[in-house]
């Protein structure tokens, strides 16, 4: 089969497109796809550069990509949910079971890939494959992160950094969907993006740094992780919650602080979430998206035959939602 695979960590121009890569057999669990599309997420070049080896130690040669949607050609013993023929998709992982790091095995940079059929969705009628491919990990990042990693009511208020991004415009319409006041810091050039999806605000960072901004939240969902907690506890009311996708040693540390030492009627709630492979909350937003609710929202659609200007395109931080890889 076709695959775009890296035989050594480094930069975008590491890939080597080779067309006589063995193609994968499914386990007793898992799920065989023929891939029409793979999303691109930053996960995949922090993969790609060696910048996760630690977490995540890989054999060479390898193929990247989570996301991914297409065609089920063949299933595992086990496997009860998914028929030959079902258009599916989801956030891969490719071990047979759950790593105890948390980390999903990639592998859809490719013409086929194999999965766990707990990590699967039917794709819904009213999207096409590449709109599912750009669905998967940026949606359930956001759909964990806001439903359980906070106690966020209806009314309740969020700001959202970086919400013009694959994560960011997923968190602007899954909040809005559990009824908060949504603020979105993005480029002005943004803003209208936004507000069409749901925003009730929109900050232009340029011109506002989150520092002057005077408002108070219930949480703060820093999507880009280029913030910290001690830069925008201010903007969180007594009992709020900042949230990042990414650990930092600032992070670990600063949340330990605040419990240890901050008075408990006053204390804010300081924490990352990591998103992880599952079927279920995909399902819900599957249904999600079928009911319109929240719609993937793609930038640009790439062959696989230049994955490496992809990859140049979505380090730059400055893509809007999601790019998607074509394997036809």
């Amino acid at each position: 089969m076709k695959a775009a695979v890296i035989n050594q960590y480094g930069d975008e121009n590491s890939f080597s497109l080779e067309s006589n890569i063995p193609e994968p057999t499914p386990t007793k669990n898992q799920v065989k796809i023929r891939v029409e599309s793979a999303g691109i997420n930053p996960l995949d070049y922090r993969i790609r550069n060696g910048e996760l080896k630690v977490f995540l130690p890989s054999k060479f040669p390898m193929i990247l990509g989570n996301d991914v949607a297409g065609i089920v050609t063949d299933i595992g013993r086990d496997v009860k949910n998914f028929k030959v023929g079902d258009h599916v998709f989801g956030m891969l992982d490719a071990n047979e079971s759950p790593s105890r790091r948390g980390f999903s095995k990639p592998g859809c940079y490719a013409e086929y890939a194999v999965t766990r059929e707990d990590t699967l969705a039917i794709i819904p009628e009213n999207i096409d494959f590449t709109q599912a491919a750009a669905t998967p990990l940026a949606a359930l990042t956001a759909y964990q992160t806001l439903h359980q990693k906070t106690q966020l009511r209806t009314g309740d208020s969020l700001l959202i950094n970086g919400a013009s991004g694959g994560v960011g415009t997923f968190a602007v319409q899954i909040a809005k969907a559990m009824g908060l006041k949504v603020t979105a810091v993005c480029s002005a050039k943004h803003s209208e993006l936004l507000m069409s999806l749901g925003a009730d605000n929109c900050i232009d960072y340029k011109t506002i740094p989150l520092e002057n901004i005077s408002e108070r939240f219930d949480a703060v969902y820093d999507v880009v992780a280029n913030q910290s907690y001690a830069k925008v506890k201010h903007l969180l009311n007594p009992g709020g919650c900042y949230l990042s996708n990414i650990a930092t040693g600032s992070t670990i540390m600063s949340s330990v602080a605040n419990k240890l030492f901050s008075p408990l009627g006053a204390r804010q709630r300081n924490f990352h979430a990591w998103v992880m492979s599952n079927g279920d909350d995909l399902k819900r937003i599957a249904q999600m998206i079928a009911q319109q609710q929240i719609t993937p929202i793609v930038s640009q659609v790439i062959p696989l035959e230049d994955v490496s200007a992809a990859h140049k395109l979505i380090q730059s931080g400055h893509t809007t939602g999601k790019i998607v890889l074509s394997i036809e």
